[in-house]
C-alpha cells in the first residue's frame, strides 16, 4: 500500500479491515509520505492498529521535509525505498497486490516503479 498525503483514507479503511480480522492471513506493506510529521494524518490510529498486528504488517512513514527531531525516513517515495521495502512481485499466482492513492504524480511514479521491478498493472488498484 503506497500512499500520500490524504490518500491514507482509502488505504487506512482497507488496512483497518484487514488487521482488525484475526484469521485474515494478509501481511501489508504500508509506505505513508508526507512533507512533514504534523501532515501525517491518523497516525495515533495507524500506530494503533499495528499493536499486536506487527507481523502482518510493516508501517513506513517518509518525509519530505522532516524537522530536525525526526528520526525516520527522509525524502520522497521513490524507487529505492520500494525496492528495499517491498521488492519484486512474487508472480501472477502469488495474489501480490499494490494499493496506490495520493497525488496524481506520486500514482504516476509509483506506476512506473512497480511496472520496472516487474508488476502487472492488473495487480494494482488505483484510488
Amino acid at each position: 500500500m503506497v500512499c500520500g498525503g490524504s490518500g491514507i483514507t482509502p488505504i487506512f479503511a482497507v488496512l483497518r479491515a484487514v488487521l482488525e480480522d484475526k484469521e485474515d492471513p494478509t501481511a501489508c506493506v504500508v509506505l505513508d509520505g508526507n512533507r512533514a510529521e504534523a501532515d501525517i494524518l491518523c497516525k495515533s490510529e495507524l500506530d494503533a492498529l499495528l499493536v499486536g498486528n506487527e507481523s502482518r504488517c510493516r508501517l513506513t512513514y517518509i518525509l519530505s521535509r522532516p524537522g530536525p527531531a525526526w528520526t525516520g525516513v527522509r525524502g520522497r517515495i521513490d524507487e529505492d525505498l520500494i525496492a528495499k521495502e517491498v521488492g519484486p512481485c512474487a508472480g501472477a499466482d502469488g495474489g501480490d497486490m499494490v494499493l496506490v492513492c495520493g497525488p496524481k504524480s506520486l500514482e504516476e511514479s509509483v506506476l512506473a516503479i512497480f511496472t520496472k521491478m516487474g508488476w502487472d498493472k492488473d495487480d494494482m488498484v488505483f484510488f
